[in-house]
């Protein structure tokens, strides 16, 4: 077994998922420190192939599931028996229970660069039996050769004869011996049921031989039987074929008496009447139809009438007038409302044309105002500047008087700066006072002036846009007058071109009264057709009447003539016609009836004739088959004579064969003791006391033997095994002295663990076989440098004694990554304790 690729999911530590790519791989070094998974990977793939683990046993499965998750998958793929090999676990907690856990198992076998398996295993009992079969190891010898699991590497070196026998046997197939053993037993206890049943078979032959004789007996009995009933079977056939005949003839003469006298006769007097009712209604029929034929003849020519062009277009011209008198009434109402409209509309532009003229006398006088404002306004204007001109002589004056009196001649004037050369004399009474109240009263009739200018200007517009809109409606007014007289006149000629078109189809007068006298005109011809559909629907219903009637008493004719018929043909009579013919049925009626009686006495006596024959044959048969000593048949009789005579012959022929068999059934005897003799030695010789232990002694010593020298190598020639096979440890630092194995030191105990691996390793290569793994799980830190150097070289001749071997050492020393290229390392995270790979997984 070498493994390919592992794939885990929530395994231990292992949280997620995570795949390690083993291709093309030799020697992997698994480090990291403490917790951090590396023996995990191991209880894996240990896991995958057996169900347990080193650590775990086959029980509490459910630690092996990530304390987060819920389900946990293991997944090997691996190389064995010249395949490729796929082994996968699940287990999954059950709910409620943290610590208990369901399993599912499969192992599948995969042929070269194939997706799907070519075959598939899944019971946890034919899972585990192939794997066992595949590697030749069940699970302890797995755990105490291939995989050097942590704290047990040694179980192999302290395992007692019996464990290390069992590693042995599964190393070196010595455990075919066993099968072959168990082969052999089988072998010899199928040879002894043979010849039992050899035995069995003689005894019957011995048997068969008396058998013989008086099947011979008996066959010598049923042939003389057979030749007596074969003399006797004509007479019997030529009684049998008699009495047949006469049943046959018995049979049909019952049956046509049953026949015949089961026949239900119509019963004279009712069958006559109902034929005199038929003759009645077929002559009511005949009138009605006469009735039925005039009616229709008259209804057809009132319809004719009716259907006449002429009369159509009556209708139609009365349909047309309707017409027009309901377009006439609203026309004649289009004519008033268009006169009414017309009155109005002039109506409407008389008020325009006065309203009119008030707005143009509105605008007159508001331009008659706005002319007498404006000449107000100017009026105003210029009193008021003569009014400010005064007041401004006035201050001047009033300024300079003042100015007066502070003058004096020959000083300077405070205006001018002159000299004043004379003072002017002084002017009494100002007027300032009554200047300044001319000036606003003057100031306030402009302002009044300005007003009514201003008012009368908006009068002026407002009269100006009044007269405007008069303008506009009149020219409105006028249009719509125009157009209503234009509307008024075209209704009137469309009223007269419509009374021109009645004219034309009812002639000149009052349309109503023409109209309503064409209508009455054609509801009567109408009538008179109705009224002769009627007389025609009348007559049809009084003719279908008398049809129903007729044709209800055809039928009951009918039934009495089908029974008729039927009786006829029953009583072997001629064709009896046709049922129209009543006067015929009436005659068949009576013959039908003298034919039945008839009938009836001849087949009774006919009968009375053959039961006499049928009683005579029969005497005559019974006798025959007294005297043959027969019940049922001499037919039936001699078939079963015949048949007994084959079963005996059959019978003595097989018994014959069988007592003809009987020496070489001696021979068959002689050859199964033989086998079961030889295969009774063979069992024999394979007992674990004979040569499987002699192949298993051998095998012992020689792993002794190698592993002592591996084992010295590695301790430095300090240690050896026992040449015994009991690999108890010779001390050659003492002489060569013996001591067991479970005094070393624990660093001792490894290397002499690593000695053994190693000379198993050689042992399988020399003998064709393949030891394609090693799995050593610590160990290594018990070791001083010197002494895991030699382990290590010892670890590395394992790589190198086969191109295909695969050894993975797990362990925490340091100094094994300067030694090996190949390192998968892990770490531990801080925070969960999950697993981290820094390297070396591999890609798959």
């Amino acid at each position: 077994m070498r493994p390919i690729e592992l794939s885990l999911r929530n395994f231990r530590s292992y949280s997620g998922e995570h795949k390690f790519d083993f291709r093309d791989r030799r020697l992997i070094a698994i480090v990291g420190p403490t917790g951090a998974g590396k023996s995990t990977i191991l209880d894996a793939i240990t896991f995958a192939l057996y169900g347990s683990t080193p650590r775990t046993g086959m029980k509490n499965f459910a630690s092996l599931i990530n304390q987060r998750a819920v389900e946990a998958m293991v997944r090997l793929r691996f190389e064995a028996d010249g395949a490729e090999w796929e082994a996968t676990r699940t287990l999954h907690r059950k709910k409620g229970n943290f610590h208990k856990c369901s399993t599912q198992y499969s192992l599948s076998r995969h042929d070269t660069n194939s997706v799907k398996p070519a075959e598939k295993w899944v019971m946890s009992g034919e899972v585990n039996s192939k794997v066992r079969e595949l590697l030749g190891l069940d699970y302890d010898a797995f755990t105490r050769s291939v995989l050097l699991a942590q704290g047990k590497f040694a179980e192999f070196l302290e395992a007692g004869p019996t464990e290390r026998d069992k590693v042995l046997k599964g190393l070196f197939g010595f455990e075919r011996l066993d099968k072959m053993k168990e082969l052999a037993k089988e072998r010899e206890k199928d040879a002894q049921h043979e010849i039992e049943k050899l035995d069995l078979r003689l005894q019957k032959i011995v048997q068969a031989q008396s058998e013989c004789e008086e099947l011979e007996k008996l066959i010598q009995v049923a042939q003389t039987r057979y030749e007596q009933l074969s003399q006797a079977l004509p007479e019997s056939q030529e009684l049998n074929k008699r009495i047949t005949e006469i049943r046959t003839a018995l049979d049909i003469h019952d049956k046509q008496l049953k026949t015949v006298e089961g026949l239900a006769l119509p019963e004279k007097k009712k069958s006559e009447k109902v034929i005199l009712a038929a003759e009645q209604a077929v002559a009511k029929m005949e009138k009605a139809s006469a009735r039925l034929k005039d009616a229709s003849l008259v209804a057809k020519e009132a319809d004719q009438i009716v259907k006449s062009s002429e009369f159509q277009q009556r209708t139609d011209s009365c349909r047309e007038a309707d017409l027009l008198i309901a377009s006439l009434k609203g026309l004649k109402a289009a004519v008033v409302r268009a006169n009414e409209d017309a009155t109005k509309a002039l109506r409407q532009r008389d008020d325009a044309d006065e309203q009119m003229e008030q707005r143009r006398s509105e605008l007159e006088s508001a331009q008659e105002r706005v002319t007498q404002a404006e000449r107000q306004k100017q009026e105003t204007e210029t009193l008021l500047e003569q009014a400010r001109a005064d007041l401004l002589d006035t201050r001047h004056r009033d300024m300079a008087a003042e100015l007066r009196s502070g003058l004096e001649a020959g000083g300077d004037c405070p205006v001018c700066e002159q000299p004043v050369h004379e003072v002017p004399q002084a002017v009494t009474g100002s007027g300032v006072a009554e200047a300044e109240k001319a000036v606003k009263q003057a100031e306030a009739n402009d302002k009044e002036a300005a007003s009514e200018l201003k008012t009368a200007t908006g009068i002026n517009l407002a009269a100006k846009a009044r007269l405007e809109g008069a303008q506009a409606n009149l020219e409105s007014s006028r249009t719509q007058a125009e157009d209503k007289a234009g509307a008024q006149a075209e209704a009137q000629k469309e009223m007269e071109e419509c009374l021109g078109k009645f004219a034309g189809l009812l002639g000149e007068g009052d349309p109503e009264q023409l109209l309503a006298k064409e209508r009455v005109a054609i509801q009567d011809i109408q009538d008179k057709a109705s009224s002769a559909r009627a007389t025609q629907e009348k007559a049809l219903d009084a003719q279908e009447k008398a049809r129903v009637a007729g044709e209800t008493a055809k039928r009951e004719v009918g039934k009495i003539w089908i029974n008729l018929v039927g009786l006829a043909a029953s009583l072997e009579m001629k064709s009896p016609g046709t049922g129209d013919d009543l006067p015929a049925i009436r005659s068949l009626l009576n013959d039908v009836r003298q034919e039945h009686d008839r009938s009836i006495s001849l087949l009774k006596a006919q009968i009375q004739e053959g039961q006499t024959s049928l009683k005579d044959v029969n005497t005559q048969l019974q006798a025959l088959l007294v005297k043959h000593e027969v019940k049922d048949s001499i037919e039936t009789e001699i078939t079963k004579v015949e048949a007994q005579k084959q079963i005996w012959s059959n019978q003595l022929k097989g018994k014959k064969e069988q007592v003809a068999g009987g020496e070489q059934l001696e021979k068959l005897k002689q050859i199964e003791q033989t086998k079961q003799e030889n295969f009774n030695r063979l069992s024999k010789d394979l007992v674990n006391t004979g040569f499987i232990k002699f192949l298993l002694d051998t095998e012992r010593m020689a792993l002794s033997e190698i592993g002592s020298l591996y084992f010295q190598r590695l301790s430095s020639d300090r240690y050896r095994f026992s040449e015994d096979g009991k690999f108890d440890v010779i001390d050659l630092n003492f002489a060569g002295q013996a001591r067991r194995s479970d005094t070393l030191s624990g660093g001792e105990t490894f290397l002499a663990s690593l000695g053994l691996a190693l000379a198993l390793a050689e042992m399988v290569g020399r003998e064709g076989g393949r030891l394609d793994a090693f799995m050593l799980d610590e160990g290594f830190g018990t070791l001083d440098p010197e002494h895991l150097d030699l382990a290590m070289e010892g670890v590395e001749r394992l790589v190198a004694d086969s191109d295909r071997r695969l050894v993975m050492v797990v362990s925490h020393v340091a100094e094994l990554r300067e030694r090996v290229d190949d390192l998968l390392i892990l770490e531990k995270d801080p925070a969960t304790g999950d697993t981290q790979i820094v390297e070396g997984a591999g890609s798959a």
